[in-house]
């Protein structure tokens, strides 16, 4: 069943008499005996309205709220979907039995809470968990805006992929993994060829066009953790982690390959243009911090680029001359 709230102010409370009893007793199929406090009791609505101000994110605004309404109402899981059905949240596997709340706010809609246990909802039931879940609506909502910010923040508006900030922070935080849990970290820096004679011959909007049209394909070769970035201007950053050089090597490879080998439609200069881009790759190694590892790349990016581009290289450490290029079933020809 779903229902759909639409509050008029920041809480819904309901206005009825202080419930005489606090705590009622429920058997419920499969449980043992359990006491719930009743959701009318005036404390606990204070408490729950004030414990959902207390962040702007929604894992912990949501994980709050299933620990302060299982105190009250009986249900396995809770997951919230936004308005795109995306699940933002799952405190655990759904249930067979579900309830479904769709969360309005002047007629915007916000996302949908749904509600599921192991056995049937009676229409009791489903009009308390209705009550509980209006007190979500704006907390949520504001989280949601919030986290919009944030997102937009650490993201280039042209590519959608992370930006040089963004870039920054990720690879400090990945570096101080790998001090901490030795685990293998790899980088590659992408740079399109000859990006300049495609700005000057078919103008800046067919530039943004190759830019927007080289990350979707970046995003197509990566894997979901790995991390993809706008370095600047015609310059990209892919973050591997748990990757030693040969994999970010071959991953490297098949970058150049899906840009090289698929043309780039630009409808408004009525043009397919052939890139290509030129990539060096490194992993970190001890002694190594996010600028070195950044640096050692930029240099075998360079080393790919006086191969004649469209080709990639990876250079080793601790040589800074060393540029590991293997005669192996990798084709790297221009």
């Amino acid at each position: 069943m779903s229902t759909s709230l639409t509050p008029r102010g920041a809480v819904a409370v309901n206005n009825g008499q202080h419930a005489a009893e606090t705590v009622r007793s429920f058997s419920t199929p499969g449980r043992e005996q359990c006491e719930l406090t009743d959701i009318d009791d005036r404390d606990w609505q204070l408490e729950l309205a004030q414990g959902l101000q207390r962040s702007l994110h929604v894992d912990e605004m949501l994980t709050y709220f299933v620990d302060h309404v299982g105190t009250a109402l009986l249900f396995d899981s809770l997951g919230f979907t936004n308005p795109q059905g995306e699940p933002l949240y799952e405190s655990d596997s759904a249930r067979t039995y579900r309830h479904r709340c769709e969360l309005q706010l002047n007629e915007h809609f916000i996302g949908a809470i749904t509600f599921s246990r192991t056995h049937a909802f009676e229409a009791a039931e489903r009009d308390n968990f209705d009550k509980v879940v209006s007190y979500l609506v704006y907390p949520l909502r504001n989280a949601l805006m919030f986290e919009q910010v944030l997102s937009e923040s650490a993201h280039d508006a042209l590519t959608g992929l992370g930006n040089r900030g963004s870039l920054d922070s990720t690879l400090q935080r990945e570096v101080a993994t790998v001090d901490r849990h030795g685990e293998p970290l790899s980088l590659i820096i992408l740079d399109i060829d000859h990006f300049k004679h495609i700005n000057d011959q078919f103008g800046h909007p067919a530039g943004d066009e190759v830019l927007r049209c080289i990350a979707h394909r970046l995003r197509e070769c990566i894997r979901n953790c790995d991390m993809a970035f706008r370095y600047g201007g015609e310059e990209f950053v892919v973050l591997l982690s748990k990757t030693e050089l040969a994999g970010a090597s071959l991953l490297a490879e098949r970058i150049r390959l899906r840009i090289a080998n698929s043309p780039i439609e630009v409808r408004d200069a009525n043009a397919h243009l052939e890139v290509t881009v030129s990539l060096g790759v490194a992993q970190f190694a001890d002694g190594d911090d996010a600028e070195l590892l950044l640096a050692r790349a930029d240099s075998a990016l360079y080393a790919a680029k006086n191969a004649g581009r469209n080709a990639w290289r990876a250079l080793a450490y601790p040589e800074p001359s060393s540029v590991f290029d293997p005669s192996s079933d990798v084709d790297q020809s221009a």
